[in-house]
């Protein structure tokens, strides 16, 4: 997960491709809006696009933050050390964003201190439903509703990522919605399965604000509020890798920050690691 990008810093990247800037204004315009989660696909596909033209090949990965909720204290995740995304409290000073400065200061987080972060039972309760309806804003139950779940992570992380206007100039903003995207895609198998057409699922009457309206447009090139279900970008831009897992009789979760507790046969991150 740490990235060398030799030529170029890591902020220069986001700030000269543009992104964080037009997705600021975009997120504020949608932030609960039901097509919110797969509209990031042509933002992500620019994103990795201008990530690729210093090391080809790179992608965006993915932060499953239920492995961290299953510590005792997810503060203490490995992912929180300058091996992965840097310090989870103050300004941060490690890891590969060490330094950075954003239009609202310098790149800060504040870990643990409100909310929570998501639960695997929650991932499963979103898969008991249907409809992206059932799922989203302003419908759901907030036991099935990942848009809620989903908030309660930035908050959880605080800092930037904790206000609408200032979450995605930090780098954790896109492996967390990049998540979100994974839990939805799985929705969206699912729906197939049971012959619902995920691309023309967008609610057309209890949709909520206006601006969610299918018909109004995104502020994102020629893109409508609809066009956020179509299957375009999950088929052609990416595709999720599993979650790590692992048993008694298979306890290699594939990686050496990651050990199985056989107690419930799971994979759990390593905690307590220099700099966290």
């Amino acid at each position: 997960m740490v990235i060398s990008m030799e030529g170029a810093s890591k902020q220069e990247i986001f700030e000269e491709s543009g992104l964080a800037v037009r997705y600021t204004w975009f997120r504020v315009q949608f932030h609960c809006a039901a097509s919110v989660y797969n509209s990031l696909g042509p933002t992500k596909a620019l994103l990795e696009n201008a990530l690729n033209q210093i090391i080809p090949g790179i992608n965006i990965p993915y932060w499953n933050n239920t492995l961290d909720n299953s510590l005792f204290d997810p503060t203490q995740s490995s992912i929180f050390s300058d091996h992965f995304i840097g310090n989870g409290r103050g300004l941060v000073t490690g890891g590969p964003f060490a330094g950075w400065f954003t239009p609202h200061g310098p790149l800060h987080r504040n870990i643990g201190r409100v909310n929570r972060l998501m639960t695997t039972r929650e991932e499963e309760n979103i898969m008991l439903r249907f409809y992206l309806e059932d799922i989203t804003y302003p419908h759901a139950p907030n036991w099935t509703n990942i848009e809620k779940m989903h908030n309660h992570v930035h908050t959880w992380v605080g800092g930037q990522m904790g206000k609408v206007e200032s979450a995605c100039y930090d780098p954790m903003f896109w492996i967390h919605h990049a998540y979100i995207d994974c839990i939805w895609e799985k929705f969206r198998t699912k729906q197939r399965m049971h012959d619902i057409d995920p691309s023309s699922d967008y609610p057309f009457f209890s949709y909520g604000k206006q601006t969610h309206a299918p018909n109004s447009q995104i502020g994102f090139g020629w893109l409508l509020v609809r066009h956020a279900v179509h299957e375009y970008f999950s088929h052609n831009f990416y595709q999720c890798a599993p979650t790590p897992s692992c048993s008694r009789s298979q306890p290699n979760c594939g990686s050496s920050y990651l050990k199985c507790d056989l107690t419930r046969d799971i994979c759990v991150p390593l905690v307590n690691l220099p700099n966290l």
